[in-house]
């Protein structure tokens, strides 16, 4: 049904995505990329994942043990670890 509708209105489908590609280019050509980095910015971003059936307490422990191996490394200057719930976890590292 949708696809009758767009042949009906034909014209107005084309007009409707040389405009969208008219408007892509404009941004593809005007967006300011100063909000993607350059260059390395020093931080690490990681999320671990368990099984599913493991306790609060093991995953804890698992998670310090990520970020021991983490924290170990000479250039690491300041690691955070936490467990959300679950099996799941984040650690950040700068």
């Amino acid at each position: 049904m949708d696809a009758q509708i767009a042949l009906r209105f034909s014209p107005v489908t084309l007009a409707v995505a040389v405009l969208m590609l008219v408007g892509t280019v404009y941004l593809f050509f005007n967006m300011p990329t100063g909000f993607i980095p350059s260059q390395d910015s020093g931080f690490m971003f990681g999320v671990t994942q368990g099984p599913q059936d493991i306790s609060f307490e093991s995953m804890a422990r698992h998670q310090r043990a990520i970020a021991d191996v983490v924290r170990a490394d000479p250039n690491v200057q300041i690691v955070g670890a936490f467990v959300v719930g679950g099996n799941q976890a984040f650690f950040f590292a700068g």
